[in-house]
């Protein structure tokens, strides 16, 4: 995954990554959430298209220059898709171990406290 562009503006981000998923390179735009909340809220000013795919990279950088570039690693639109709905179930998964973590660590620690509470007052 490597970082193409950057723009303040989140329209511009949108149309460079939709120019490249119409060529076949599959593409993530990051800090759009951060960017709509607002720069004094988070920091962010600018938002980034990632090619995200580290064999799509050279044809991504070309397209950048020379819109005739032949794409030598294309994906249709199908693999596209799959891919991202494979990752965002990856990113679920991984947050729901990381909440089932947090949420073990908080109830050890309740009965730490509810264990030490008990004991000093013996």
């Amino acid at each position: 995954m490597k970082l193409l562009r950057e723009f303040t503006s989140l329209s511009d981000a949108e149309l460079l990554s939709n120019r490249l998923r119409s060529k076949g390179i599959l593409t993530h735009i990051s800090g759009v959430n951060s960017k709509q909340l607002g720069a004094i809220a988070t920091g962010t000013v600018k938002v980034g298209v990632w090619a995200v795919l580290n064999e799509q990279v050279d044809d991504a950088t070309a397209l950048l220059t020379n819109s005739r570039h032949t794409v030598r690693h294309q994906l249709t639109e199908e693999e596209m898709s799959r891919l991202e709905s494979e990752s965002q179930g990856k990113v679920a998964a991984s947050l729901s171990s990381l909440l089932n973590k947090l949420v073990f660590a908080l109830v050890a620690l309740m009965i730490m406290v509810v264990a030490y509470s008990v004991l000093s007052n013996s």
